[in-house]
């Protein structure tokens, strides 16, 4: 191999190591608060509008940040962008889980609904598969939270396992 390509490959592997470092700080998740919820605002200021509700485990992509605000969007594409406080949002956030970082908190409550139960889904979206309907006051045990879904079963390890919107989870 001669010089010009090992030093093409070294900038080409740079290149690619600096991108996914980038895109990985460009992003990040919901913490846990104690009213259930974070708002997504107009503005940088607490008397904005109120764009939104973000919870806990919802992703969001940073557009820019300063002065303990950071301009967000809500989905990659961009359709919810506002701003939320920097404590809020847990940088990077992969693997950040707001039921598991909390010991007293092993499981969750189906919330009631308009239509009177919750669907317990084959993966994290609401186009797969629905496997059971969840009713309020069913208990669940939280496996794994994250973009705005929890994977829960109804014992630890139990046999109907599945994911359901954070938000309909207590």
């Amino acid at each position: 191999m001669t010089m010009t390509k090992k030093i093409f490959l070294v900038l080409a592997v740079a290149l690619l190591t600096c991108t996914l470092d980038a895109s990985a700080q460009t992003r990040g998740v919901i913490k846990r608060t104690n009213d259930g919820f974070v708002a997504l605002r107009a503005e940088p200021t607490v008397y904005s509008t109120m764009l939104r509700k973000l919870h806990a485990g919802d992703v969001v992509y940073y557009i820019s940040a300063g002065n303990g605000w950071s301009r967000v969007k809500y989905s990659p594409n961009g359709k919810w962008q506002g701003f939320v406080a920097s404590s809020l949002i847990q940088r990077g956030g992969r693997d950040y889980n707001p039921y598991r970082d909390s010991p007293q908190r092993r499981y969750g409550v189906i919330k009631s609904t308009n239509d009177g139960f919750v669907a317990l889904r084959s993966g994290p979206d609401v186009n797969t598969t629905l496997l059971r309907r969840l009713h309020a006051g069913d208990q669940v045990y939280y496996i794994h939270v994250g973009y705005g879904w929890s994977r829960v079963s109804f014992t630890p390890n139990g046999p109907w396992q599945g994911y359901v919107a954070t938000r309909l989870i207590r």
